[in-house]
């Protein structure tokens, strides 16, 4: 995989649960993903207003600090990250909130995971 198509592959992982963090950024890198993580919405609001903006985030909704919620409030606003795909997950729901494209039930299926992950980032 070239540089341009592992720059347009890579997915910010938002989960404040060390070892659920740690899975789903193995599994995303193992299909070949370029893999960002942040264990709070603060972390990942901070990654977000650097210069690598993600082609997707995976986003936790109960985090500490900043929440899923209001992140997903701020990626709303701002205009540099307009059409960055949003996939939520979450033990707690069972739709996607305004400004997610896609929802996972926790605990995760893996190969649901990269189905959607797919679907929503196609191979460079």
């Amino acid at each position: 995989m070239g540089p341009t198509s592992q720059r347009s592959r890579n997915i910010l992982l938002v989960e404040d649960d060390a070892d659920i963090l740690a899975a789903l950024a193995e599994q995303l890198r193992d299909a070949g993903y370029s893999v960002d993580v942040a264990p709070d919405g603060n972390a990942a609001w901070d990654h977000l207003m650097g210069l690598n903006r993600p082609s997707l985030i995976v986003l936790d909704l109960k985090l500490p600090g900043l929440s899923g919620w209001e992140l997903l409030e701020r990626l709303r606003g701002s205009t540099s990250l307009v059409g960055v795909p949003v996939i939520v997950v979450s033990a707690y729901l069972g739709f996607p909130p305004a400004g997610a494209l896609a929802w996972l039930k926790k605990p995760i299926d893996p190969k649901m995971l990269l189905d959607v992950v797919e679907r929503l980032l196609p191979a460079a």
